[in-house]
């Protein structure tokens, strides 16, 4: 893995941004190598001998212009999985971005718009993410795995925790746990080549996790992670938490301190 260089011309504000708060909160950028992809992460915390890592995934970004315009760059201008991060105290804390979020010229050309569209819980997508956790899990000596993701990232986490052993706890904020009911919900493209974490519930089904939606969320509506927790069996250590007043956005990374401590999460 190596350090974050300064910040191009590629979107530079929300490359800048994010290295900003990332180093105003004592968290050292790095780009790592992971798969078919060079991921954008933070983190914080030294080398211990067996404790948790916690892993908070970004969501989509600025994926979209606007309902029909793919954006030419999926980095987002208010990077929320970061600024969650930066506020859990924990001693062992990891910030990943999504495939194609804060690229550079030198980054492979498979930075496709495919990947923050039709493809972006594709299988390269989530093997990816798992290299990333892998080699944090290894540079700093931890024992086991806690995910936490917003929107999109939570799929992600979802999808990478059905495929481990080590993930003890996940934690999701407004994601769309059952994409197919999402996009049939909002009448928009289906996404045939992302798996679906709906899919993937029986693996998951005795990871405790703890699923968070916004009462006034019309972007990821409660019904979505509805039919996700549909497909768990009775007795998953599964919990849907409902918050009221909060909708996408607001205001997840303001009371993420309180949350956590409201709601017991991890």
């Amino acid at each position: 893995m190596s350090a974050c260089a300064a910040p191009g011309t590629l979107l530079e504000d929300g490359r800048s941004r994010a290295l900003r708060l990332a180093g105003e909160a004592g968290f050292e950028t790095v780009r790592v190598p992971a798969g078919a992809f060079t991921l954008y992460s933070a983190y914080k915390g030294r080398r211990s001998a067996g404790g948790r890592l916690v892993v908070y995934i970004e969501g989509d970004g600025e994926a979209w212009t606007n309902r029909f315009t793919l954006s030419p760059d999926p980095t987002p201008l208010d990077p929320t999985g970061l600024q969650l991060a930066i506020r859990d105290d924990r001693p062992l804390v990891v910030y990943l971005a999504r495939p194609c979020q804060y690229a550079t010229r030198q980054d492979p050309a498979l930075c496709h718009p495919r990947y923050w569209a039709s493809r972006r819980f594709a299988p390269e997508v989530i093997a990816a993410t798992s290299a990333a956790v892998d080699r944090y899990r290894a540079l700093l000596g931890a024992r086991e795995v806690e995910l936490v993701g917003y929107s999109g990232g939570g799929a992600i986490a979802a999808l990478v925790a059905a495929a481990r052993d080590d993930v003890v706890a996940l934690t999701t904020i407004v994601a769309p746990l059952d994409h197919a009911a999402w996009t049939a919900h909002h009448d928009i493209a289906a996404m045939p080549g992302s798996r679906n974490p709906s899919d993937a519930a029986a693996a998951l089904a005795d990871v405790p996790q703890v699923h968070l939606v916004g009462g006034d969320d019309d972007v990821v509506p409660t019904l979505v992670a509805r039919s996700y927790l549909a497909r768990l069996p009775a007795g998953s250590p599964a919990r849907l938490v409902v918050v009221d007043g909060f909708d996408h956005t607001c205001c997840w990374q303001r009371d993420w301190k309180s949350l956590r401590a409201r709601y017991s999460l991890p």
